[in-house]
């Protein structure tokens, strides 16, 4: 018995799956995208909302001696 064992190169993948990927027809997802991008984009919408009137509120306390205690 020699140890180490000898290597031996072998596939990385399984070539079933490789050659099997030309054969294949996939459903189409475009629905399923165009959905997540709208609400992708209203969330986006909402935050870039939230931050602009995040930054006015810390704007506005650092110049107001209004006394509001918080």
């Amino acid at each position: 018995v020699s140890l180490p064992p000898p290597f031996k190169p072998i596939p990385c993948k399984p070539v079933l799956f490789d050659l099997a990927l030309n054969h294949l027809t996939l459903p189409s997802l475009d629905d399923k995208v165009q959905t997540k991008r709208q609400a992708t984009t209203t969330l986006t919408d909402k935050g870039q909302q939230q931050q602009q009137a995040g930054l006015t509120s810390y704007v506005k306390g650092l110049f107001s001696w209004s006394g509001k205690k918080q």
